[in-house]
């Protein structure tokens, strides 16, 4: 029997508005995996692209569809509704797969464990990235939820024994809503048939969202593998950064908050955590030290970014949440969300 009908055929959703930066990028290392070329699908939902990102999409035999809300998560929204995978896989214009076996690694693991219903792998920048996104290939995220969600490392991978599939490590784990991760995008996958319902609703769905809904719904079986790589050529400096803040804060947080859920940021201690990570931030001497002693332990010099940015977004999140009536809203609206996703998972 030919190797490629025991193989799943894996779709990558890849959101774009005038990607033409990194696109060519992100599709040839999609394009040039050594995996079956009539299993893999790319769907490319623009959002208006005025560059030449749909020219780029042609030559890499893309499948386009128009993405009139703009919004990233409204293109995945699409991709997951045309989606003809088995696995989906949640990508952006400005990531690219580490290396060549990627998609059949991941492939395998899902082959092999019917109850995998999602893949995250390690984020990495680029050789010729600014130096502010080796900072973020630190952290993974941003600076307060890299101080409060740690849970990825201190509880699920401390607990784990790794499997070796493909040459590559693999960490595989159940996860409790009451310890929710921070995944979402950049290379997340899942097990198409578990999440599609999910993206695919009318109304508003964070890419964390989903993966915390999944995880409340029962289908909780995830793999973590530390040496399989997306870079993700994420930041071009600090303003770059504070720009993306606003952005996701306005039109991700404050204008959709009623329909999300953001269990993954709020869980237990949330606020107690968030109070002392605004003193750790607005008070640089606590993260300034912390910020030396990690770049001494881990003979990192990149950890000198964290006090600043710690210092910019704490003093934004404040601002933005408290200099407007909408903003204030966010401080009672996450809690109703946290809520109502603790009631659906005891249900």
């Amino acid at each position: 029997m030919n190797e490629s009908t025991n193989l799943p055929t894996v779709t990558f959703g890849i959101p774009v508005l005038n990607a033409e930066e990194f696109l060519d990028r992100c599709l040839s290392s999609i394009m040039s995996q050594d995996y079956p070329k009539d299993k893999l699908e790319v769907i490319i939902a623009d959002g208006g692209s005025t560059d030449s990102t749909l020219e780029i999409a042609r030559r890499h035999g893309a499948t386009i569809v128009h993405n009139q809300k703009k919004l990233a998560d409204f293109g995945i929204k699409l991709a997951a509704k045309q989606c003809g995978g088995e696995v989906l896989v949640i990508f952006a214009a400005d990531n690219e797969l580490g290396s060549k076996d990627w998609v059949r690694t991941i492939a395998s693991a899902y082959r092999e464990r019917p109850e995998l219903a999602c893949i995250w792998c390690d984020m990495v920048a680029g050789s010729d990235d600014p130096p502010i996104n080796r900072y973020y290939e630190m952290i993974k995220s941003d600076p307060l939820m890299y101080s409060i969600n740690k849970n990825l490392k201190d509880h699920y991978l401390a607990t784990t024994h790794p499997e070796r599939i493909g040459g590559h490590n693999f960490y595989f784990f159940k996860v409790e809503p009451s310890r929710p991760l921070v995944w979402g995008a950049n290379g997340l996958s899942y097990r198409t048939d578990f999440v599609r319902h999910i993206i695919a609703v009318d109304e508003f769905v964070g890419d964390n969202d989903v993966f915390q809904i999944m995880v409340e719904e029962g289908h909780n079986l995830v793999g973590f593998s530390p040496t399989l790589k997306v870079l993700h050529h994420h930041l071009k400096s600090l303003s770059h950064w504070a720009a993306k803040w606003n952005r996701n804060y306005q039109q991700h947080m404050v204008a959709q908050l009623e329909s999300r859920n953001m269990g993954w940021a709020i869980a237990g201690n949330f606020k107690a955590k968030a109070a002392l990570w605004l003193i750790y931030s607005l008070i640089p001497v606590f993260s300034s030290v912390h910020a030396v002693c990690l770049a001494v332990k881990d003979r990192n010099r990149y950890w000198l970014y964290h006090p600043l940015a710690s210092f910019m977004q704490a003093s934004f999140l404040l601002r933005m949440t408290l200099g407007s009536k909408k903003g204030r809203t966010v401080l009672k609206g996450p809690g109703q969300q946290a809520r109502k996703g603790e009631q659906t998972h005891d249900a």
